[in-house]
């Protein structure tokens, strides 16, 4: 719960149409109103002519065909791109995979609080869909009906189960819209199958209506909260207007949407590309649902808004600039395994297609041909091959806070936000993260959850999960609410050249804290300089899936004595915790290295490959 004092804090930094909003959505919860603008009840009666459906022009994927269909026709599910799990076929839609717990399907989605049932993506994972693509890329590939019978089978039982605005997977645009876009890719992929009748495609005319209804009566509270949430359920009314023209509604609520796209995307994407949510995967959320949104467009003979359009192709270069010839990026930020178009069989960590989408749809760089390009194939139009390897060695990404260095197969990645536009999402000030070849060597240990009360460390956000320096073990920002630091500390760039980088913060009382990055072809030099007027524990700490990344590193100092602490995978702390996929913790060590002093310097070096 937001406490009193934090309330001027946060209206300075969000802002009245921030309040406003909230205070908007709140009424019309109160008052009943989202309820008389989602009625619950039985699915709509749509006409054949109503339900016609437009498909994209999708093309047979040219990579190698894995086990994901098939697994999923016996019942095992990837969920967060987790390794396959018996979760029985079908499913049991209401059921929370991270907590075991069973929602009420009854009631409506407006009476169900926000927290109460543990982290409700483990109940809206399944419901996004992501098993249809699997399924369609099989169907493209073999023309073997039994894919189209488990698509159909599964989501016409999903729709048995959760009947327009009843239960929690209603309770989100967002997930309504990315479930929508699954559901018209799928409709895309399996169009020329006997098995969808006219019947079955008035059921999934139903549900593009039903979803169109429930986004557009809370689009507001989407955008106001300026991030994935209002780009996605913006593209989920472009779904619909552009595939299902003829539905009530549909034209205008495309040009509704379109009219909002317009300068929203650009507010969100930054100058340099970054996007407004500080996370690496979220940006590749955003970048997606606008490729998805262009590829629907093209149906309709249109194209994204130009600012729209130039937006996601800064986007695109940022992310570029961060990612490793092996298409892996170093994370920063919230993850919480989302992957909307989860449409080759690269692993969840590739960011290739996500590129290569973008290079095919909306000009990005580049990517070489391989099968991350099924991405763009199968968004309905042909890949346009470059090079990744073209990345920058040097990228200074200010407005995203963001300075990579590349040397050889290595990415050093150093997080200095000078400002913020939008809140921050972790407290990772001064944080440097090292990726050698296709390994995160020394990262961002990734996030658990967002809501596990009896692990409350489980989103990983604050400073002491990261590669930073410490003092007194404390965060440089408060926890306001579940999801907003206070105040939005920010960093002063000292310096930054090609082969040195200096930055500093003052977020601890009395102390100031800053940072050096010396980057050579045979190491890196990271010293981090403590200077205060009291006595305090003064701390740098690094983490990394592997034990053996971080015994090499040499941490000394002239101060005094260093008293180090190894944490490997300690679950009463989170300390060594590492998150290769939301919700499933995995191994992982953190090195910290301490001592008691007013002031005092601490050097790190790491030696890279091939350089000792």
């Amino acid at each position: 719960m937001t406490r009193l004092r934090h309330i001027p804090g946060i209206l300075r930094h969000l802002g009245p149409r921030w309040a406003l909003g909230r205070l908007v959505m709140a009424a019309e919860n109160r008052l009943g109103i989202l309820r008389r603008r989602c009625p619950a009840g039985d699915w709509p009666v749509v006409s054949p002519v109503a339900s016609a459906f437009r498909p994209l022009a999708v093309q047979p994927p040219e990579g190698p065909f894995d086990s994901e269909a098939h697994d999923i026709g016996h019942g095992a599910f990837r969920p967060f791109s987790w390794a396959a799990r018996q979760l029985g076929f079908p499913p049991k839609w209401n059921v929370n995979l991270l907590s075991g717990s069973t929602l009420p399907a009854d009631r409506h989605w407006t009476e169900l609080p926000d927290f109460d049932f543990g982290d409700i993506k483990g109940v809206w994972e399944l419901s996004r869909w992501f098993w249809a693509y699997p399924l369609g890329r099989a169907y493209l590939r073999t023309k073997d009906e039994i894919h189209t019978r488990r698509f159909l089978e599964l989501a016409l039982d999903w729709m048995d189960k959760n009947p327009p605005n009843l239960g929690p997977n209603w309770k989100c645009g967002q997930e309504a819209s990315i479930r929508l876009m699954a559901a018209a890719w799928a409709l895309s992929a399996f169009d020329k199958s006997p098995l969808l009748t006219p019947e079955i495609r008035r059921r999934f005319a139903s549900l593009a209506l039903v979803t169109a209804r429930r986004v557009e009566a809370h689009l507001g509270y989407a955008l106001s909260q300026d991030n994935n949430h209002g780009i996605c359920e913006l593209a989920g009314l472009v779904t619909v207007g552009c595939l299902w023209p003829d539905l009530p509604g549909a034209r205008k609520a495309k040009s509704l949407a379109l009219g909002k796209l317009d300068g929203y995307a650009e507010r969100l994407f930054a100058a340099d590309g970054s996007f407004s949510q500080h996370s690496s995967n979220y940006h590749r959320v955003a970048l997606d649902a606008l490729c998805w949104t262009e590829a629907v467009l093209r149906v309709d003979g249109r194209h994204l808004p130009p600012s729209a359009a130039s937006s996601a192709e800064r986007g695109a270069r940022f992310l570029h600039a961060l990612s490793s010839a092996d298409g892996l990026v170093a994370r920063y930020g919230a993850d919480d395994g989302a992957r909307i178009l989860p449409l080759t069989c690269s692993q969840y960590g590739d960011f290739r297609p996500t590129l290569a989408a973008c290079s095919a749809l909306l000009r990005g760089p580049g990517v070489p041909d391989g099968p991350w390009q099924d991405q763009a194939r199968m968004l309905g139009t042909q890949p346009r091959p470059g090079a990744l390897e073209g990345a920058p060695a040097i990228s200074d990404l200010p407005e995203g806070g963001i300075h990579v260095r590349r040397i050889g197969r290595t990415l050093v990645t150093f997080r200095c936000p000078t400002f913020f536009r939008f809140r921050p999402s972790h407290a990772d000030h001064l944080h440097v993260s090292v990726l050698h070849g296709d390994e995160l060597s020394i990262e961002d240990p990734g996030t658990l959850s967002y809501n596990l009360p009896e692990q409350p460390w489980a989103d990983l956000a604050s400073a002491r999960f990261h590669n930073v320096p410490l003092v007194d073990d404390r965060d440089a920002m408060e926890r306001a609410t579940r999801f907003l630091w206070l105040p939005w500390l920010t960093c002063d760039l000292e310096s930054c050249s090609p082969e040195k980088i200096m930055a500093s913060h003052r977020g601890h009382a009395g102390f100031v804290v800053r940072r050096t990055v010396e980057i050579s072809r045979e190491q890196v030099v990271i010293t981090d300089r403590f200077e205060g007027d009291r006595m305090a524990d003064l701390s740098v700490r690094w983490s990394s899936p592997r034990k053996a990344d971080l015994i090499p590193l040499e941490i000394s100092t002239m101060e005094g004595v260093l008293a180090e602490e190894w944490h490997g995978s300690d679950h009463a702390t989170g300390l060594g915790v590492n998150c290769l996929r939301y919700g499933s913790p995995g191994p992982g060590w953190m090195r910290i290295a301490r001592l008691k002093a007013r002031s005092a310097t601490i050097v790190t070096r790491i030696a890279l490959p091939g350089g000792r």
